[in-house]
C-alpha cells in the first residue's frame, strides 16, 4: 500500500493508519510516545500555515507514518523528515518517494543537526516535549515553528507571570519567540488515543539564540528552580553564582516583594543586563 494518507474524513484516515501499521507489522511504541494523527482538520491547519509562510525548506521532527509529511511536501519545495524509528522511516520513504522532494533521516532529533530548513514542524513526542521545544529555539535557522504539544505544556508556554502554569519554559520560549495559539485537539484525533488533549502553538523567532540568550537561559533555570521563593533573595544568589561576585541588596530593590513566579522575561533580562553591567 503506497497510496497517500487520505484527508476526506477522520474515519478514512484512521482506517488508512491502522491498515499501514498492520501491513508493516508495526505496533506503536509507548516508550517513544507514538501516536499518529487521524484528524484531517489538523493536517489542513498545519499545511495552511505552511502555505502562508512560504518556507524554503521544512524540517519535520517525528515524521511518524508520513501523514503530515506527504501533505506538507505538496506545498513546500523541500522537506526533511526526521524519524527515530527505522520502521516508520521506511513507511515515510515509501509514501513520499513519488514526490521527489522529501529526504527521510533516521535519527534522534535531540542529537541530529537540524539546520536544514527555515521552518520546523512537529507532532511532538510527549516524553521529550520540553527538551525538543528548547532544541528548536536554539537552532537559529528556524524562523518559525508549528508544534503540536500536550495541551498542558502548550498552556505553560502561553501562561502569564503569576499563573499556576507559568515557569522556566514559559520565560525561555517567550524571550526568544512570539507565540500564537492554534487548534485544540481531542484524543480521538490520534491513534492510539493519548490520555490528554493536544494543542497547536506557533512560534515566530524574535531574537537569535546567542551567548546572551544562553546566559539568559542559565539565569532563568537558576531562578525558576525555586519558583515560589522571594525573587530578591533568589536573584541575588543566582547572580552571584553566575558572576562570581557579590551583589548588593539595594541593586535588587526594584523587584519589590514579588515571587520568582511573577517575573516576566523582561525582568529576567533586566537582571542579566544588571549582572553584566
Amino acid at each position: 500500500m503506497t497510496s497517500p494518507p487520505p484527508l476526506n474524513s477522520r474515519r478514512s484516515l484512521l482506517r488508512w493508519t491502522v491498515a499501514i501499521l498492520r501491513l508493516h507489522g508495526i505496533r506503536p511504541s509507548r516508550r517513544l510516545s507514538q501516536s499518529f494523527i487521524v484528524e484531517p482538520g489538523l493536517v489542513r491547519e498545519v499545511v495552511g500555515w505552511i502555505e502562508e509562510a512560504r518556507p524554503a525548506a521544512v524540517v519535520e521532527i517525528g515524521a511518524g507514518l508520513g501523514t503530515l509529511t506527504y501533505h506538507i511536501a505538496l506545498k513546500a519545495p523541500r522537506v526533511y523528515a526526521i524519524e527515530v524509528d527505522p520502521r516508520l522511516a521506511r513507511v515515510v520513504e515509501e509514501i513520499t518517494r513519488e514526490l521527489g522532494n522529501v529526504e527521510v533521516i533516521v535519527a534522534d532529533a535531540l542529537e541530529h543537526p537540524l539546520g536544514m530548513g527555515d521552518i520546523a514542524v512537529s507532532n511532538t513526542p510527549y516524553h521529550i516535549t520540553g527538551p525538543l521545544v528548547a532544541r528548536v529555539l536554539r537552532e537559529n535557522s528556524f524562523k518559525r515553528a508549528a508544534l503540536l504539544l500536550q495541551a498542558e505544556v502548550a498552556n505553560k508556554i502561553l501562561a502569564s507571570p503569576g499563573d499556576p502554569e507559568y515557569g522556566r519554559l514559559t520565560v525561555f520560549v517567550n524571550y526568544l519567540a512570539n507565540t500564537l495559539t492554534g487548534g485544540v485537539y481531542h484524543p480521538s484525533c490520534f491513534y492510539p488515543r493519548p490520555k490528554v488533549y493536544s494543542r497547536l502553538i506557533y512560534l515566530e523567532r524574535k531574537r537569535p539564540y546567542d551567548e546572551h540568550a544562553r546566559a539568559f537561559e542559565d539565569l532563568a533555570r537558576c531562578l525558576f528552580n525555586q519558583i515560589n521563593k522571594m525573587a530578591r533573595k533568589i536573584a541575588r544568589r543566582c547572580l552571584e553564582q553566575l558572576t562570581g561576585s557579590s551583589v548588593g541588596e539595594a541593586s535588587l530593590e526594584w523587584l519589590g516583594t514579588r515571587r520568582v513566579r511573577e517575573l516576566s522575561p523582561g525582568d529576567v533580562e533586566k537582571l542579566l543586563i544588571q549582572a553584566k553591567g
